[in-house]
C-alpha cells in the first residue's frame, strides 16, 4: 500500500531531525575544542576537516529532505547513490575524530578526549539512522536481530587487546588508494601510513591503471563511485593485465547493501569495505589480503623458480616467451632469443662431483643475468641448458649481447673447495625477423645452431648469418 503525503512528509521531518540533530551537537564540540586549545596546526587543521565534514553533510541532508526527494519514490541505483554521497562527509566526521584520538598519546585533556569520543559514537548514530532510512522494512527486523546477536557474542571481548601484527613479509608494502574526494584519500593513507605501509594515491581510474603499470602495489583500495571511470571498470581493467591480475583489491564505498557486496565479489574484488570505514575492520582487512598475496606470491616463486639458480624454469620460461611472440605478432616488438649450454659440463661433474658442477651451475646463471636486463628472460631449461630472451632489440645489439654473454662466461672463474674451475659455453640463437611464428621451432633452431657451434670447436655463438660460415 502507497504512503499518504502527510506519512511520507512526517517520515522525512522525523528523519532530518534524527540527523541534523547530532549533526549540531558534533559541530558544537568541534567549535568547543578548537577554540579552547593552543596553537597545533595539525590538530586544528583536522577538527577544521570534522568541520567541513558536518557542513557538507548537513546541506546533503537538507537538499535531500527539504527538496522533497523522497527515497520511497526513488530507483534503487538513485538510492545507493544518495546513500553514498551521504556517507563520504560521515567518513570525514568519524574518521578525522578518530585520528586525532589515536594520535594524541595522552596529550589531550581527559574531557576534550571525551567529546571526541562522544563525535565517533554520534558519527555512528548517523550512520545507522541513514542505513535505516535506506533500508526496506522487511530487512530490518532481521539486521536488528543479527546485530544484537553479534553483540552478545562479542561481549566478553576486551576490545583494547584487539591488534594486527604486521610480519615481515608485509612490512612496508605499497598500498594504492583510489579514491576521487582527497579526505578519504587522506584519513585511509594516515591510518595506513601509522602501520608501516607505504601508500600512493590516484583520484580517478585512470591514473590508477599508470601507477599500478609502473610501480609495484601489494594492494589496491579502490573507490567505487568515482566520475570517468567507475571502480567496477578499474577491476576489470587490473584483472585483465597479464601481469597485475592477481592484485588483491579491496573496493571502498558506502554501498552498503549485500546485493552491492555480492557484484563486487563476482566481479572479481578481494574484498569490500564500508564507508565510514572501522579502523579495526580495515587493519584486519588489508593485513589478511596483503598476507595472502605474499603468500601466493611465494607458492607462485616456489613453482615457477629453478631451486638451484634461482632462475625462472622451464615452465615459466615458456609462458614468457609465448607472451613475447604475442607482442611480437600484435604489435612488432622484435625479439631475440639465445639458447647456452656449459661446455664440457660432464667433465666437470666427473672431476669436482655433483656440489662442484652445482656451484658452476650458479655461478654461469649469475653470468648470464648480469648481461642482460631485469625485465629480459633468464632461465634454465634442464641440466646444463639455459635460455635468454631479449625484446625490444636490434639484431645487432642482440648479437652484441650473446657475445659479451661468452666472453663473461670464458672470464669466469668459479670457486670450489679451494678450487677455481675454468668453462666456456656454447649457444645457438634465433631472432624474430626469421618469421617463424611456432615457439618450438623456434627453439630447434636455436638448438640446432648451439650443436653446431659445438661441432665447430665450443666456445661460440651460432646465428643465422654464421651457421655456415
Amino acid at each position: 500500500m502507497s504512503k499518504s503525503a502527510e506519512v511520507i512528509q512526517l517520515e522525512g521531518a522525523t528523519l532530518r531531525q534524527q540527523l541534523l540533530t547530532p549533526i549540531a551537537t558534533i559541530s558544537d564540540y568541534v567549535t568547543e575544542i578548537s577554540q579552547s586549545l593552543p596553537g597545533d596546526d595539525m590538530l586544528r587543521e583536522d577538527l577544521s576537516r570534522i568541520s567541513d565534514g558536518c557542513r557538507n553533510l548537513r546541506t546533503q541532508v537538507g537538499d535531500l529532505i527539504e527538496g522533497q526527494v523522497l527515497l520511497d519514490t526513488r530507483e534503487a541505483g538513485d538510492l545507493s547513490k544518495i546513500r553514498h554521497d551521504l556517507k563520504n562527509p560521515l567518513n570525514s566526521i568519524i574518521g578525522y575524530a578518530e585520528i586525532i584520538i589515536e594520535e594524541s598519546d595522552g596529550t589531550l585533556p581527559e574531557n576534550y578526549m571525551a567529546l571526541l569520543q562522544h563525535v565517533v559514537e554520534l558519527g555512528s548514530e548517523i550512520s545507522g539512522t541513514i542505513d535505516s532510512a535506506f533500508r526496506h522494512a522487511a530487512n530490518e527486523e532481521a539486521q536488528a536481530d543479527e546485530e544484537a546477536a553479534i553483540e552478545r557474542l562479542f561481549a566478553s571481548l576486551n576490545e583494547s587487546s584487539m591488534g594486527i601484527t604486521i610480519n615481515d613479509e608485509i612490512a612496508g608494502s605499497p598500498i594504492l588508494i583510489v579514491d576521487d574526494n582527497p579526505t578519504n584519500q587522506d584519513i585511509l593513507r594516515r591510518r595506513l601510513e601509522k602501520h608501516g605501509f607505504n601508500c600512493m594515491l590516484a583520484d580517478n581510474g585512470h591514473q590508477a591503471l599508470a601507477i599500478i603499470e609502473e610501480h609495484q602495489i601489494d594492494l589496491v583500495l579502490l573507490d567505487l563511485l568515482m566520475p570517468d571511470m567507475n571502480g567496477i571498470e578499474v577491476l576489470h581493467a587490473i584483472r585483465s593485465n597479464p601481469g597485475k591480475g592477481e592484485l588483491p583489491i579491496i573496493i571502498v564505498s558506502g554501498l552498503n547493501d549485500a546485493r552491492g557486496i555480492a557484484k563486487c565479489l563476482s566481479h572479481g574484488a578481494t574484498d569490500y569495505l564500508a564507508k565510514p570505514v572501522e579502523p579495526l575492520i580495515l587493519d584486519a582487512k588489508v593485513v589478511s589480503a596483503l598476507e595472502r598475496f605474499a603468500y601466493r606470491r611465494e607458492l607462485n616463486v616456489l613453482a615457477t623458480t629453478d631451486q638451484l639458480t634461482q632462475l625462472l624454469n622451464r615452465r615459466a620460461v615458456m609462458a614468457r616467451f609465448d607472451h613475447i611472440v604475442e607482442q611480437h605478432l600484435a604489435e612488432e616488438i622484435s625479439f631475440g632469443m639465445l639458447l647456452l649450454d656449459i661446455d664440457f659440463f660432464k667433465k666437470v661433474n666427473d672431476t669436482y662431483g655433483h656440489n662442484g658442477g652445482d656451484a658452476v651451475l650458479q655461478n654461469f646463471a649469475q653470468c648470464i643475468k648480469n648481461e642482460v636486463r631485469s625485465t629480459d628472460v633468464v632461465g634454465r631449461m634442464g641440466g646444463e641448458e639455459f635460455i635468454a630472451i631479449v625484446q625490444g632489440t636490434s639484431i645487432d645489439d642482440f648479437h652484441n649481447i650473446c657475445e659479451r654473454i661468452r666472453a663473461s662466461v670464458e672470464a669466469l672463474s668459479c670457486e670450489y673447495d679451494g678450487l677455481r674451475i675454468k668453462i666456456t659455453t656454447s649457444g645457438g640463437t634465433y631472432f624474430s625477423s626469421e618469421l617463424e611464428t611456432g615457439i618450438k621451432q623456434m627453439i630447434n633452431i636455436a638448438d640446432q645452431r648451439l650443436y653446431g657451434a659445438k661441432n665447430a670447436g665450443r666456445n661460440r655463438i651460432q646465428h643465422l648469418d654464421t651457421q655456415d660460415a
